[in-house]
């Protein structure tokens, strides 16, 4: 079963592999002395021009920032915690103006989130169908109840149920993806970006060339949703949720971690990268997108600069996420059952949950 978005068809996953590619043989090819940052400075440079530096400053930073808030859900998960619990301390801790804000701010965001969700379940369950994805210009208001201490902790611990769905319908959807076609040689058989520890050179070299790719791609219109409008965070972040998701894929194939586990995993990731985005104020209609534009566009380039870096990695992403399929779809169905009260009252606010997406 694939998953088929209208204006994300052949030309545009061709167009993004070609742009993929370009990124990974120019990272491969800079000079030692080169840092990741200033190669993307340059390499942006080339098809932005001007701001260029601004640009691959900020998806650097985010790339760290998801790196780091990563490594921190791992640390506190392997001394007793959860990743949920993790989640909702970060969403409690959160800096903002008034108890009033930061409440509409993670309903917007909660219900954001059921919206991509609920739409990422009715893709699951209409294989084949073409999915139109509407850009919308239309804020996803929150709540403006009088919000207090034990409100928005109720509202941090329903946002974190919808992160985690967010990630295993995620992994999911990357499970049900058509798989890029490959083409040529590969560019460095010696990489396998899914063995690398998270943080280091290689693997924030392959996040930032996921990044750099996704930023040209966005700004030349090659993927539905993505524009120049889009927040770099957000950009970066569907970049590292991509090449999580292909490191993940790559450690059930060879037997490093259960299906099981890597379901967790998945959820470690998403807790991460939106943990992340809604701590630095990322406007809550953006995260709507990010159950399904995530995983099958970040899961699209990643695939990509894997299929160019090592063809034994891109025979090894396919069987793995060949044998996670079954399991994280059926996860996913169950994950969204257990929050479905949540979602149906997202369905009480103008009748809104799929207009969004065209659904």
């Amino acid at each position: 079963m694939g998953i088929n978005i209208k204006g994300f068809g052949q030309e545009e996953k061709t167009g993004l592999f070609s742009t993929a590619k370009d990124m990974l043989s120019s990272w491969l090819g800079r000079p030692k002395e080169q840092s990741t940052g200033e190669w993307l400075s340059d390499k942006l440079a080339e098809h932005i021009g001007e701001g260029a530096k601004e640009v691959a400053s900020t998806l650097m930073t985010g790339i760290d920032s998801f790196n780091e808030n990563l490594r921190q859900v791992e640390e506190a998960c392997a001394a007793g915690s959860t990743k949920e619990e993790w989640l909702q301390d970060k969403l409690n801790a959160m800096p903002a103006d008034s108890e009033q804000s930061k409440g509409e701010y993670l309903s917007a965001v909660n219900k954001a989130l059921a919206i991509g969700n609920t739409a990422a379940q009715k893709i699951l369950h209409a294989p084949g169908e073409v999915i139109e994805i509407k850009e919308s210009y239309e804020n996803v208001v929150g709540e403006e109840k009088d919000w207090n201490e034990l409100s928005l902790k109720a509202i941090a611990k329903n946002l974190t149920e919808q992160v985690v769905l967010s990630g295993i319908g995620g992994g999911a959807l990357a499970a049900n993806c058509d798989r890029v076609e490959s083409d040529g040689e590969s560019l460095a058989e010696g990489v396998d970006p899914t063995v690398e520890p998270v943080g280091s050179t290689v693997d924030v070299g392959f996040k930032a060339v996921a990044a750099g790719a996704l930023k040209v791609a966005s700004d030349k219109g090659i993927i539905p949703f993505l524009t120049k409008k889009t927040p770099l965070s957000v950009i970066s972040t569907i970049a590292c949720w991509g090449m999580e998701s292909i490191r993940t894929v790559g450690q059930v194939f060879r037997g490093q971690t259960s299906v099981a586990k890597a379901v967790e995993r998945m959820g470690r990731v998403s807790s991460a990268a939106i943990g992340e985005l809604c701590t630095t104020g990322v406007a809550a209609k953006f995260l709507a997108a990010i159950p399904i534009v995530g995983p099958v566009v970040g899961v699209a380039v990643g695939e990509s600069i894997t299929k160019k870096a090592n063809h034994k990695v891109t025979q090894m992403v396919y069987e793995g996420f060949k044998k996670i399929q079954p399991v994280v779809t059926k996860v996913a169905e169950t994950a969204y059952k257990a929050v479905n009260k949540v979602v149906e009252s997202v369905k009480n606010i103008g009748n809104k949950v799929l207009e969004f997406f065209g659904l």
